[in-house]
């Protein structure tokens, strides 16, 4: 997840990325991930997951722009 999201967010920094045992799920994760207990996804002072938060932060709105320019990236899963 995080390896990716970088990657195609900051394509300048990154010429590959590795995924080892990668928690993608899109739109969100499902209800017995650990993706959905406190931490990231969780607000400041929440205590429930909010499929906003993780929608901002995961990788598949990052695709059409990385797509946009052209570069090639190697990512191994």
């Amino acid at each position: 997840y995080g390896a990716l999201r970088l990657a195609l967010k900051y394509p300048d920094l990154f010429g590959a990325a590795a995924l080892f045992s990668p928690a993608i799920y899109d739109p969100a994760p499902p209800a017995n991930s650990s993706a959905r207990k406190p931490g990231v996804f969780v607000p400041t002072g929440g205590a429930d997951f909010d499929a906003k938060l993780w929608q901002s932060l995961n990788y598949p709105p990052l695709l059409a722009d990385f797509l946009k320019t052209g570069r090639r990236l190697p990512v191994f899963i």
